[in-house]
């Protein structure tokens, strides 16, 4: 029953937006990768929010988000080339879809967007052991990743929410914490289904 209710909604985004789910842009739309720039904000002048200057701890909260969100779309982008479980790719795959529309959204509020630059060096060592991972071993490091990952991504979108750098970020963040919690349920899940 818990591997129908969770099939289900894992299925759910795809049934509801097939196009997208499936890699095409959605109708009266052209594909367009968003645009991603290397240079994380805190090297970046920021710009005043409310008549004043964001401040350094909301600076390295949203290079630790931007980074959070990098690996987050990297790791899904090796999980739809290497699961090998039809759960975890489509998980996998409605992450990358997922991150892709942040991404976009960020950029048309004139935020940063993330990228592969973004990411730490423990979290490129991170990837390169879940790259090293086949078969049954992949999928539960996958998952296990991804668990650590999205509750990293709450906890800072939570922050955001709290103590936003600006308007655009406080919204973005609102939304995303329903979603990322619904996001670890579906992992727990997961996890609970993969067996060994």
């Amino acid at each position: 029953m818990m591997r129908r209710l969770m099939l289900g909604a894992l299925a759910a985004p795809a049934l509801a937006f097939p196009a997208q789910s499936q890699g095409q842009p959605p109708v009266g739309r052209t594909e367009r990768s968003p645009r991603q720039s290397d240079v994380p904000p805190s090297q970046v002048p920021q710009p005043t929010m409310g008549g004043r200057s964001a401040d350094r701890a909301e600076v390295l909260q949203g290079d630790r988000m931007l980074s959070a969100m990098a690996l987050a779309l990297a790791s899904a982008e090796v999980g739809v080339r290497s699961a090998s479980n039809a759960a975890v790719k489509l998980f996998a795959q409605l992450e990358v879809d997922e991150q892709m529309a942040v991404s976009r959204a960020r950029q048309l509020v004139g935020l940063p967007a993330p990228s592969g630059g973004m990411l730490t060096s423990e979290q490129e060592a991170s990837l390169a052991s879940l790259r090293a991972q086949q078969g049954g071993g992949f999928d539960r490091m996958f998952v296990t990743a991804q668990i650590e990952g999205h509750q990293d991504l709450l906890r800072l979108n939570r922050a955001t929410a709290d103590r936003p750098g600006g308007r655009e970020e406080a919204i973005l963040a609102m939304v995303a914490v329903p979603a990322i919690r619904s996001h670890l349920a579906l992992l727990s899940g997961l996890q609970r289904a993969l067996p060994g």
